[in-house]
């Protein structure tokens, strides 16, 4: 993640269980990244595998 990304990114906070939170660890030092960068990875890849639903949602909403 780019200093700039950094930036502008939203701040959250998310509870991990121990040993979910040590695997991400050791990926990130594997791939030199940090945690917030494989999280948001993995949570854009989910986004993008349910889009269609997440369409569906945003048209419901414009129709109100």
């Amino acid at each position: 993640m780019t200093i700039e990304e950094k930036r502008t990114s939203q701040r959250v906070t998310v509870y991990f269980r121990p040993e979910v939170f040590r695997k991400l660890k050791v990926l990130a030092v594997e791939r030199d990244e940090d945690v917030s960068s494989l999280v948001n990875e993995a949570v854009s890849e989910y986004l993008e595998r349910h889009k269609e639903s997440l369409q569906k949602i945003a048209d419901e909403l414009v129709k109100d």
